[in-house]
């Protein structure tokens, strides 16, 4: 059974704390955006590793679900479990990370236009309240503001001295659901489509 969505929160991260916030109406999506998004999520959901879409005839995006992985990480990934775990069969290996990818499938997606991609993370009606893959964006949102300021202006505070604020920005985000992460607040053809992506998704369609 679907959820009654009527309403849920878009949520941008600046620095590892909620930079911006919005409350999302369903009723008000483009209904053909959302028809679009439906269509297209099915058709991934059926097997598809990524789909083209052409928004307002002027901008074509590529849609996968779940994260993106350059090759180079996902080399390193096996060669770091390999190291681990010597004694175990690589199958184990591809094991987890087939079980990993179902998962991760179901819980995000990412556009790709113009050399730019955009990740969402959904955050569900029955998000766990201590789930690893929103802390992780987390850190990476402090990280990634860290490392664009000069040297001399950065915390000299650890990620790990940093759990704490983490995890109350963790805890206001989950407080929030159901709701999504977004890349950006900007509103255009391709960010409403994700936001309908989103929508669809969180409700199960």
């Amino acid at each position: 059974m679907q959820p009654d969505l009527r309403a849920v929160n878009k949520i941008v991260l600046n620095a590892g704390k909620i930079g911006w916030r919005q409350k999302v109406d369903v009723a008000s999506l483009d209904a053909s955006l959302l028809n679009s998004a439906r269509t297209l999520l099915a058709q991934l959901r059926s097997g598809a590793s990524e789909m083209p879409l052409e928004v307002s005839g002027r901008h074509v995006l590529t849609v996968a679900l779940g994260i993106a992985i350059s090759e180079e990480t996902q080399r390193r990934l096996r060669e770091h479990w390999i190291e681990m775990n010597p004694r175990l069969d690589l199958s184990e290996y591809d094991r987890i990370i087939s079980e990993v990818a179902v998962t991760l499938r179901a819980s995000g997606f990412y556009l790709t236009y113009g050399g730019i991609r955009a990740s969402y993370a959904l955050i569900p009606s029955d998000c766990e309240e201590h789930k690893p893959g929103l802390y992780g964006a987390i850190c990476g949102s402090w990280l990634n503001a860290q490392h664009s300021l000069p040297e001399n202006m950065r915390s000299r505070q650890s990620v790990a001295e940093q759990q704490p604020e983490h995890e109350a920005v963790l805890a206001e985000i989950v407080g929030l659901r159901p709701a999504y992460l977004a890349p950006t607040s900007i509103i255009d053809e391709r960010t409403e489509f994700g936001d309908c992506l989103a929508v669809a998704m969180l409700r199960g369609e």
